[in-house]
């Protein structure tokens, strides 16, 4: 697989990974990975993008999008004015590919987060949510006891390695039981850019930038009531890397391309500043809009 090049991020990539000839501008495709700030995102774009530019992929809309020969059949049968309008596809299930069955040049993106802190947060979230597990529900919640992180993690197999996995299911690379360090750098060679949760505020309002998000701003969302006391972080810390080694490798990589890619953008820093000047004032472009409309 050939590496992408990582130049200027509002340039359409050369890489063979991402050409597919036709004049259209680029497609925009976000893969909303979970526990990763992706909902935060995925209000902003809906709340400042037209319907018409964005087609949203998640389980809540059609349990079906997770089939890929089913959402192939989905993307490609809508019309050639809908195709030519998107912008942004974007969700939890968006496979790799769908810019080819769009017929358009495909700029992917993603948030990754550090395994340790996202496993804590999907800890939170699946206590705060009652569990939602038969596994866990059988040998912990219907007897009355609520698992420790350490009991759940251990009890969950389906987390460790998640993010991998969630690249697998989707299409940007092969499910095996073990990588080396190559497959795993390709994975990350089909995004043009790697966001981190650990600086998503300066990460979205780039990607915002590049969107076209410019009036409406909201706070962070989906975010889940703190149960793990902090203070047993450490003593976690090195169960959750074990179980965790392949996302901690991406992670790791995922930094390094991060900084990379914002070291190639000569105006990177101009066009933070910016946009976060857009975003303090934002309450008065909702003021002038409700007094125009």
């Amino acid at each position: 697989m050939r590496k992408a090049q990582i130049n200027e991020l509002a340039e359409v990539q050369n890489s063979k990974n991402h050409r597919h000839g036709n004049d259209h501008a680029p497609l925009f495709v976000f893969l909303h990975m979970p526990k990763c700030a992706g909902t935060t995102f995925r209000i902003h774009v809906e709340k400042n993008l037209a319907p018409d530019e964005i087609l949203p992929l998640y389980r809540d809309i059609d349990k079906r999008y997770r089939d890929r020969d089913f959402l192939k059949d989905y993307i490609t049968s809508l019309s050639e004015e809908r195709k030519r309008k998107l912008k942004l596809v974007y969700g939890h299930e968006v496979h790799y590919g769908i810019h080819d069955w769009l017929g358009r040049q495909g700029k992917y993106f993603t948030f990754l987060r550090h395994p340790v802190s996202r496993t804590i947060s999907w800890y939170n979230y699946r206590r705060q949510k009652n569990w939602r597990d038969k596994e866990i529900s059988r040998k912990f919640v219907d007897k009355g006891i609520t698992p420790t992180i350490q009991q759940w993690l251990e009890s969950s197999p389906w987390v460790w390695n998640e993010m991998t996995g969630y690249f697998a299911d989707f299409g940007y690379c092969d499910r095996k039981k073990q990588y080396s360090q190559q497959e795993l750098d390709s994975i990350l060679d089909l995004f043009f850019f790697v966001g981190l949760t650990e600086t998503f505020d300066e990460d979205a309002l780039w990607l915002y930038y590049l969107l076209g998000v410019r009036k409406q701003f909201f706070r962070s969302q989906n975010i889940s009531k703190k149960y793990f006391d902090p203070k047993d972080k450490n003593a976690m810390e090195h169960l959750i890397l074990e179980k965790n080694e392949y996302d901690l490798e991406i992670y790791q990589k995922a930094v390094q391309l991060h900084d990379k890619v914002k070291m190639s953008e000569p105006s990177y820093r101009r066009k933070i500043i910016g946009m976060r000047l857009r975003r303090a004032m934002s309450p008065i472009y909702r003021c002038v809009d409700k007094l125009t409309s």
